[in-house]
């Protein structure tokens, strides 16, 4: 790497894993915490006004900060004023709950027995842990005796609490880390909810009346988990409380600028002020630092202490080494670190070691340094901002073309992981701050500020010690790339949805990318690089992380996760399986089935998907792929595979679920088996519903919880679940194919009849089809048939409906215009065929001309009103009087040939010469038949 090893001046101090030194820290590294703090100094002004004991839940994950509300901002004397703040533990309120619970069996109340194990909780802190603090060290709570009543021993310890402080000072009780509770045994999760629920609700009454009446308060803080289970066992009472006495707030997450900021504060606070060089040779390292820590404020803190003490080991006395890029990668590899609670290993050994051998084959076959690929790789994996082209032959000391290097970079993840590993930016000339207000003066769509969020990133200021925003921008349109390039088109939105989950719509995005911002900003010509969302994830935990919140215990949700981002083609079975329960869980409009159909000595997989809509439902036959690893030679031959079953098991859809949407040429391969020959009608058809990452690791995680039994919380999957579904727009794309199937004709629609019963339809086409012109004119040439040719008493075959008149006879063929059997056309009536009647017909020419009903049912979505199934029937029929089709019991359903047809009309016609020739000198005479 450029640049002889640096060393600057050590630093003073290190901060608190623990947050107990917040009031110092946050001098140099605020977190975003302004709407929290607000909250919470209004839940103190409004407990300060109420009687009654108000509650508030302070809901974020572990190690983001909750803890440092209470160091941070309720030791404030501005903040607190004459009131008194107790900090408490929720694991010793857990153990007074064990060893004293038994004390007060003199009441049933569980508020008040929590109540009063809460108060002993209260006398031990004072005792133990505040001895010498102001006013503590004036509260003498008494014991309880044997045979002292439990509100006697309330009151009387209320009263030694609240007798040092001024009677209008309140008590607030910090009840720290409450997800303690949720690794307990049910009847200690039992007691505390039950108790805070009554407490919440009066109990015990003292709390509601004087002189204690308003005056006890809780804060509780919580991890979503431990808050959920507090709702979820106390539903019926959650709807009473919650919103009134209990208020919840959640603390705001840091964004990747506000971790920037806060990292910078961390090392001003290391140096006391005094800092004069960042510690670190990259400051895209910041990012790597948030990205490997998702943004979790103690993480960081642990994170930075982990590498400044490893930089200090490796520098000769009261100096510390500017961190390069090989050192960052040496002292993180491998390395386990606490997020959120669970845990996660970054830079995986193994991989590295992969990649590196990958690197090396590279470089030899193409004749280039192996160790300036090296450290190219090093300085994009620690890095994780955009560098300039210049920047990086600088940095890395090439005078080759860097383009070389980089291909071989490329070529080594695709051949690993099957990704595209880059994507490419232009830098804007324009100060990001100019760019933000002449954008909002554009009454700019909502989401316009996370696109331009995520474009944004920092420079150094080593002047003044800060950091100055700058952004970037895709290289190019993201239109044009959607059409010219799939896999680098889905890497920009990668990007975008993994910065913020609130942009899920790639045509948005894309709108807003190349309308809003391309097109209005001034950009450099230089060539930018980072390394894509597909790349980082292999090496760092990935926000997707926290969409598997349906896996209840955190460690196995980072363990599978962490799995997923690693090696996400290699779970190509579990996605499959995760989509098929993604539809089960997820949709509200569709039942799925699933089952096994015997074909010879073959089972053949058949997807039955039923659509429900108020009165009726429609039924079809599906097929499901779902690749990951895109090869289009696997995928030709897996799609030529798929499409001969389909045919043999007469299953007219399939629907891909796939990683990101399909390259063009797989597209032509479904083309070839699924498109229509030239002049043919489609038999087959296909739907494709791509996911985007997070997606991905959502429906692969469900399944590999499911393998491992690892507990998971259905409601939430479900919630998942369905969420997915309408992103994908799965249950819209199946309504807009069943639609467009009454068009090109695999939809049976409803048949709205009054006048006729469906099986005469074909009967009355048969009387159409040998007439023609208008109403009037048919029915007149109706009538001169049955004066020439009907034999009374005996049924007619030209016309077997009996027409009374030419009203009657023009209500049958209404409901057969309604119905869309025929059209009229400047008043002439023709019969040409309907779009079902076409894909019978391509259906038999698909089969080789002959398949029975059921078969050709299959083939169709088929629609059930009001219990009442419909299918062909009426189609075969109508097809049957055209004579293209025929019917026989060991054929089934026949396309007739022509050929045959005009033999039988020759040989009927000679039938009828014969006749004619040998009646035609017969006389004629009358029988006449009378009954006496």
């Amino acid at each position: 790497m450029e640049g002889e090893e640096e060393y600057i001046e050590e630093f003073s101090q290190l901060p608190s894993r623990t947050g107990k030194d917040v009031i110092d820290l946050e001098k140099y590294a605020r977190l975003p915490r302004t709407n929290t703090y607000e909250n919470v100094e209004a839940f103190l002004e409004a407990a300060r006004k109420s009687r009654e004991v108000k509650v508030l839940f302070i809901v974020a994950e572990w190690g983001e900060g909750k803890t440092s509300i209470y160091e941070g901002l309720l030791k404030k004397p501005e903040v607190i004023k004459s009131d008194l703040v107790i900090p408490i533990s929720t694991k010793r309120l857990i153990t007074h709950i064990k060893e004293k619970s038994s004390y007060f069996s003199d009441t049933a109340s569980p508020g008040i027995r929590f109540f009063a194990c809460l108060l002993y909780t209260i006398k031990d802190i004072i005792d133990n842990d505040l001895t010498q603090t102001s006013p503590f060290n004036k509260i003498l709570i008494a014991p309880k005796s044997e045979e002292q009543a439990t509100m006697d021993f309330i009151w009387k310890g209320l009263k030694s609490l609240f007798n040092i402080l001024d009677q209008d000072s309140r008590v607030f009780i910090f009840l720290d880390e409450f997800e303690d509770i949720v690794d307990e045994s049910v009847d200690i999760r039992s007691f505390i909810i039950a108790g805070l629920v009554d407490v919440i609700n009066g109990y015990p009454r003292c709390l509601t009346q004087k002189p204690f009446a308003g005056r006890f308060h809780l804060l509780i803080a919580a991890t979503p988990p431990a808050y959920e289970r507090l709702v979820s066992e106390t539903y019926t009472d959650a709807r009473r409380f919650f919103g009134q006495r209990a208020l919840k707030i959640d603390l705001e997450k840091l964004d990747r600028k506000n971790a920037y900021n806060y990292i910078l504060g961390i090392l001003k606070y290391c140096w006391e002020g005094k800092i004069t060089k960042i510690p670190f040779r990259e400051l895209g390292m910041f990012n790597a630092i948030y990205l490997s820590t998702l943004g979790n404020p103690r993480s960081i803190v642990n994170l930075i202490e982990m590498l400044l003490t490893r930089a200090k080991r490796r520098a000769p006395n009261g100096k510390i080494k500017v961190i390069n890029p090989e050192d960052f990668i040496q002292t993180l590899s491998g390395q386990k670190i606490e997020v959120y609670g669970g845990e996660v290993s970054l830079l995986d050994k193994n991989s590295l070691s992969m990649l590196y051998s990958k690197l090396e084959q590279k470089c030899k076959k193409m004749g280039i340094d192996v160790n300036r690929c090296i450290d190219l790789t090093h300085l994009l994996l620690s890095n994780l901002s955009p560098l300039s082209i210049e920047e990086i032959k600088q940095k890395v000391k090439l005078k080759e073309d860097l383009l070389i290097y980089l291909n071989a970079v490329a070529l080594s993840f695709g051949e690993l992981w099957n990704i595209e590993p880059f994507i490419h930016f232009k830098k804007v000339a324009e100060r990001a701050d100019e760019v933000y207000s002449r954008l909002k003066s554009m009454e700019a769509p909502p989401n316009l500020s996370r696109v331009i969020s995520a474009l944004e990133f920092y420079e150094f200021d080593q002047e003044n010690l800060s950091l100055v925003n700058q952004l970037f921008i895709p290289h190019q349109h993201l239109s044009e790339l959607s059409f010219k390039n799939r896999p680098l088109f889905q890497n920009y939105i990668d990007f975008f949805t993994s910065f913020s989950p609130e942009l899920r719509s790639e045509d948005e995005i894309t709108v807003l990318v190349d309308r809003y911002i391309f097109d209005k900003v001034e950009k450099t010509k230089e060539d930018y690089i980072m390394l894509s969302p597909a790349a980082l994830n292999i090496f760092y935990p990935s926000p997707s992380i926290f969409f598997l919140d349906f896996i209840e215990d955190l460690d196995k949700r980072f363990e599978i996760g962490t799995k997923i981002m690693r090696n996400l083609t290699d779970f190509e079975k579990e996605f499959y399986e995760g989509v098929i329960k993604l539809l089960e869980d997820g949709c509200e409009r569709i039942n799925i089935k699933k089952n096994f159909e015997s074909y010879g000595f073959k089972d053949i997989e058949v997807i039955n998907l039923s659509y429900r809509e108020v009165a009726q439902q429609y039924s079809l036959r599906t097929r499901v792929l779902s690749p990951l690893r895109i090869s289009e030679e696997k995928l030709r031959s897996q799609i030529e595979s798929i499409a001969k079953e389909m045919k043999t098991a007469h299953i007219p859809l399939l629907i891909i679920f796939s990683w990101n949407p399909l390259p063009n040429e797989i597209k032509g391969v479904l083309e070839t088996f699924f498109g229509p020959g030239k002049g043919v009608e489609r038999v087959f058809y296909y739907l494709e519903l791509p996911l985007t990452t997070i997606q991905c690791h959502q429906v692969i995680g469900y399944v590999l919880a499911q393998k491992n039994n690892y507990n998971i919380r259905r409601e939430r999957w479900k919630a998942r679940a369905s969420r997915i579904i309408n992103e994908i727009r799965f249950e819209d794309d199946l309504e807009n194919f069943i639609n467009n199937g009454i068009t090109a004709g695999y939809t049976i629609k409803q048949l709205v009849l009054e006048e006729l019963k469906p099986n005469e339809v074909p009967e009355i086409l048969r009387t159409l089809l040998i007439t023609d012109g208008n109403i009037k004119e048919r029915y007149k040439q109706i009538r001169e048939l049955e004066d020439e040719f009907k034999i009374f008493g005996k049924e007619f075959p030209v016309c077997p409906k009996d027409f009374e008149s030419e009203n009657a006879f023009e209500k049958y063929v209404n409901e057969l215009k309604e119905n869309g059997f025929i059209k009229e056309s400047d008043g002439a009536l023709k019969v040409d065929y309907t779009p079902v009647e076409k894909r019978i017909l391509a259906i038999l020419r698909e089969y080789g001309g002959s398949i029975q009903k059921d078969e050709i049912d299959n083939l169709f979505i088929s629609l059930t009103s009001y219990g009442r199934p419909i299918t062909t029937g009426v189609y075969l029929g109508m097809l049957m009087e055209r004579k293209d089709v025929g019917f026989s019991e060991g054929r089934g359903f026949f396309l007739r040939d022509i050929k045959v047809l005009d033999e039988e009309f020759e040989n009927i016609k000679r039938d009828i010469q014969s006749l004619k020739d040998r009646y035609a000198d017969f006389p004629y005479g009358f029988l006449v038949s009378v009954k006496q």
